[in-house]
C-alpha cells in the first residue's frame, strides 16, 4: 500500500544533505514553544547517520506547492528493532492542519505493517513519538489516533549567576572507602571509552525504556560515535568518580546543548546501585555547575524523566535547578505481546 501526501504536497525519502533544511524545519517547530530552542544542522547529520535510521525506506520530506520544505519524518529503530519504533517528526510553524501530521501517521503505520513479518509473533510492537508538552496540536492529533500518554520528561535547568554552588560533600561511611574525582582526560589510559560506557550501562539497566543490547560491542562502537566525537566533546567536561579502580559514577557534560546552544549540558549523569545514597550524584552534579561556569556557562541544564525511580528529579531540585520544558511520550500499541524494554 502506497501512503500518499496531502494534495498539493510532495514527498521524498531525506538525505544527509537535507540536514540543514530539516534543522531549520525542526526549529521553526520547536520555537513556537522554546524561542531560544535552534537544532544544529550538524548534530541532525550525526543523528541521520545512525544506523537505526534508513533514510531511504523510513524517512518522509515533504514539500508544499511552492517548493518549500515543511514536514519532516523519519522512523528510528531503538536498540535496532523492528518491534519498538520511534517517530521523530516536526511541522513547519505556520503549516500545521493542512494534513502533513497524519500522513506521518499513515506513513508509520504503513511501515509497521511492512515490518510485521520480520518480527517474532510472541513481540508486542508499538510506536511512540515525542511532543513538546505545550504542543495542543500534536497532542490532540494524537489522541485522535487512539496515541496513549505513557512518560513525561523534564528540561530542568540552573541559572548560577556570578556565584556558582559551593562543593558538595560525598558521604563516606566507616566501611565505605572515599572516592575520588578526577576527568577523563587526567585518567591516563587506566580507564577506556569501553570502561565508562559499561558503567553507563550498569548505572541505566533500571530505568524505564531501558533495553539490553544484543551486540553490546555494536552498540559500544555506536556510542563512541555519538559521545566521543565532534567539535562537542571534551574529555575535561567527562567528570569520573573512582572507588578505587571501579567507576562508581559519571557526569559526561557539553559546553553547549545541541538543542539549547545558549547553555552547559550535563548529557549523562549515572551514579552505580551500590555507590547510591552517599551524595555522590549531587557531587557530581555540584562539581559539573562549577566546571562549566569556570568556561562561562552560567546556565546548565539537563533532560530527565520525571518519573525517575532514583529519585533523580528530587535531586536536581534540591541542587537549583527547575523544570523550563517538558516532553510526553506517547505510545501507540500496535499488537500486544512480549515488551523487551523496561516498564517499571
Amino acid at each position: 500500500m502506497s501512503i500518499q501526501p496531502p494534495p498539493s504536497f510532495t514527498t521524498r525519502p531525506a538525505t544527509l544533505d537535507d540536514a540543514d533544511t530539516i534543522a531549520e524545519i525542526t526549529t521553526s517547530h520547536m520555537s513556537q514553544f522554546n524561542p531560544q530552542a535552534k537544532l544544529d544542522p550538524a548534530f541532525v547529520r550525526q543523528i541521520l547517520s545512525h544506523p537505526s535510521i534508513n533514510l531511504n525506506t523510513h524517512s518522509r520530506l515533504v514539500t508544499n506547492a511552492d517548493n518549500l520544505p515543511v514536514g519532516v519524518a523519519f522512523l528510528q529503530k531503538l536498540r535496532n528493532q523492528d518491534s519498538n519504533l520511534r517517530l521523530h517528526a516536526s511541522t513547519r510553524a505556520g503549516h500545521e492542519g493542512q494534513g502533513i501530521g497524519s500522513y506521518f501517521i499513515h506513513w508509520s503505520l504503513d511501515q509497521i505493517e511492512s515490518a510485521k513479518k520480520t518480527i517474532p509473533p510472541e513481540r508486542r510492537i508499538s510506536l511512540t513519538t515525542n511532543i513538546n508538552g505545550q504542543d495542543q496540536l500534536s497532542r490532540q492529533l494524537l489522541e485522535k489516533y487512539h496515541f496513549q500518554p505513557i512518560r513525561h520528561f523534564w528540561t530542568m535547568a540552573i541559572d548560577m549567576g556570578p556565584t556558582p554552588p559551593e562543593p558538595a560533600p560525598i558521604h563516606t561511611a566507616d566501611h565505605q572507602s572515599p572516592l575520588t574525582l578526577t576527568t577523563f582526560a587526567q585518567l591516563d589510559h587506566s580507564h577506556t571509552l569501553r570502561d565508562v560506557y559499561n558503567a553507563s550501562q550498569d548505572a541505566f539497566q533500571d530505568h524505564w525504556g531501558h533495553i539490553s543490547p544484543d551486540d553490546p560491542d555494536e552498540d559500544f562502537t555506536l556510542w563512541q560515535k555519538f559521545m566521543a566525537t565532534g567539535n562537542n566533546y571534551d574529555p575535561n567536561l567527562w567528570f569520573i568518580a573512582l572507588d578505587g579502580s571501579d567507576i562508581a559514577g559519571l557526569s559526561l557534560c557539553r559546553l553547549r546543548g545541541e538543542q539549547h546552544p545558549d547553555m552547559g549540558w550535563v548529557t549523562n549523569l549515572a551514579v552505580r546501585p551500590p555507590w547510591r545514597r552517599r551524595g555522590l550524584g549531587r557531587a557530581l552534579l555540584i562539581h559539573s555547575f562549577r566546571a562549566l561556569h569556570t568556561l562561562g556557562q552560567q546556565k546548565v541544564a539537563l533532560g530527565v524523566d520525571a518519573d525517575s525511580i532514583t529519585g533523580a528529579t528530587r535531586l536536581y531540585e534540591k541542587a537549583g535547578m527547575k523544570p523550563i520544558d517538558q516532553s510526553d511520550t506517547y505510545e501507540l500499541e500496535i499488537r500486544p505481546g512480549l515488551e523487551i524494554s523496561r516498564q517499571a
